[in-house]
């Protein structure tokens, strides 16, 4: 159902060339703890080609997890989100 929102690229895996991230010293950081911060990520995301995801859990004493922390990546920025502080809006930042 949600999948179906999605448009995705068709384009062939050989007109793709890697791209060497930027140096850590020079690459933007920001913490995204507050609704505000999510809905200007959002934003953000809705206007580029392509990002990275890690999911930080913990599994302690649950069978489903809990994610405790995202971590996503553009080419230009890196973005560590406070999934527990958010764990209420975050469903919902895509309406």
């Amino acid at each position: 159902e949600k999948l179906s929102v999605l448009d995705f690229v068709d384009r062939p895996d050989s007109a793709v060339q890697p791209v060497k991230p930027l140096p850590i010293e020079v690459t933007p950081f920001k913490l995204v703890e507050d609704l505000k911060g999510l809905k200007q990520l959002a934003i953000k995301l809705r206007n580029v080609d392509e990002f990275a995801v890690d999911l930080e859990h913990n599994q302690y004493r649950s069978f489903q997890g809990l994610t405790c922390l995202m971590q996503i990546s553009t080419r230009t920025e890196d973005f560590i989100i406070d999934t527990l502080r958010l764990r209420v809006q975050i469903g919902h930042i895509s309406e």
